[in-house]
């Protein structure tokens, strides 16, 4: 995971489906230093809403989990977005203190 090379390929990816696949191959071998050092991986950072969340925004959208949590990727870092997942959580009738719990994702089971 050297952070110039992801950069780089990065960049490199809009041109994907211009070049011939062979080609591109070349192109990323030739852009990769043979050189023998460890990047480590970067892990994902730990999504700060939880499965009770998905769950609500599941019913009441009608929608299946995973896409759900496309739905809080979306609304949970901007203030309006979280407004609206609380206002969300009282339709199904849960009090300030249980939808203060689900938003900090600490009402998982």
């Amino acid at each position: 995971m050297n952070s110039t090379l992801v950069d780089d390929i990065s960049t490199l990816f809009k041109y994907f489906d211009k070049v011939p696949h062979a080609q591109f191959y070349q192109l990323l071998i030739g852009l990769i230093p043979p050189d023998k050092r460890f990047y480590p991986w970067v892990k994902a950072k730990k999504k700060p809403f939880g499965k009770r969340l998905l769950e609500l925004i599941a019913k009441y959208f009608e929608i299946s989990e995973k896409e759900a949590a496309e739905y809080a990727t979306l609304l949970f870092p901007t203030d309006k977005g979280k407004k609206e997942l609380e206002e969300l959580c009282r339709n199904f009738g849960l009090n300030d203190k249980e939808v203060d719990s689900i938003m900090k994702g600490k009402d998982d089971e």
